[in-house]
């Protein structure tokens, strides 16, 4: 009879603790479905010179982040980020088995692949390799697909697919070849270190008075814009439009083209004057 009378004692205590843990999980549980999910930064257009979108000096500098404080970025930015409808991971989440790419005259140190590699472990290997400031990767990843603050239905496999927009030129579909996360980042970073490195091959480089398309559409016309340095030529080759006065201003029209404007108020926003 004691025996008995001890163990459903212990069954009873057993019971409690696990309705204890239970409700603290849930409570967890419910308290990160309340925090309000991710949103852009308030953006500046603050000194934007078109010129001068950032300089060499924090474009091409590997070492500025640590994977660790990668991560951590990722994690703040996109505190209260929700999966997306089809089980889409947040890209603090985000892993996949990454490919390795060896060393090349853009890219010197190789990129070595890892089987659940996470995006701040891919976007630092990256950034190694090609010798560019990983914040430059991070700030192309919002610009192009809004990675970073994407949440809920707003996350799904595609964005992820062409995360960079690279090999996505405009009104045409995206090379499939370069799709898939390690695929966009890596090469998006080689590209723009190729820009820099052979940049009299391209249309935009630096000491250059260039006309610089508004827009894709040619109907909206294009300014010229004396480029200053390596790092604001690659951003122009990478993406061939500058915002006209009108979005300066702070509006928007049919010829309003965001890309090179976003990438300079993200990395204001986010990492502090890209030109100082």
């Amino acid at each position: 009879m004691g025996t008995v009378l001890v163990a459903l004692l212990l069954w009873g205590m057993m019971s409690l603790i696990s309705t204890v843990v239970s409700a603290f999980s849930g409570d967890e549980q419910q308290s990160t479905q309340m925090l309000p999910e991710p949103k852009t930064p308030p953006l500046s257009r603050e000194g934007f010179d078109p010129g001068r979108i950032i300089d060499d000096k924090l474009f091409f500098r590997p070492g500025a982040m640590t994977e660790a404080q990668i991560k951590e970025f990722i994690e703040t930015v996109g505190k209260g980020c929700r999966p997306g409808p089809e089980g889409v991971p947040c890209l603090a989440d985000f892993t996949e088995d990454s490919g390795s790419f060896p060393a090349d005259e853009f890219c010197p140190v190789g990129f070595q692949g890892a089987s659940g590699d996470t995006a701040a472990s891919i976007v630092k290997k990256a950034a190694d390799a090609c010798g560019l400031n990983p914040a430059v990767l991070l700030v192309t990843l919002q610009k192009e697909q809004g990675l970073l603050t994407a949440s809920s239905d707003n996350l799904t496999p595609r964005r992820y697919q062409i995360a960079m927009g690279y090999a996505c030129p405009d009104d045409q579909p995206c090379d499939p070849q370069f799709e898939g996360f390690t695929n966009q980042v890596y090469h998006a970073a080689r590209q723009l270190a190729r820009y820099s490195i052979e940049e009299g091959k391209y249309q935009f480089y630096a000491g250059k008075r260039s006309e610089v398309p508004y827009n894709a559409n040619p109907s909206c016309g294009s300014g010229k814009v004396r480029i200053k340095n390596r790092a604001t030529a690659a951003l122009y080759n990478y993406t061939p439009h500058q915002p006209n006065a009108v979005t300066l201003a702070g509006g928007e029209d049919e010829c309003t083209s965001w890309g090179n404007l976003n990438f300079y108020s993200y990395y204001l926003a986010w990492f502090g004057d890209p030109t100082p």
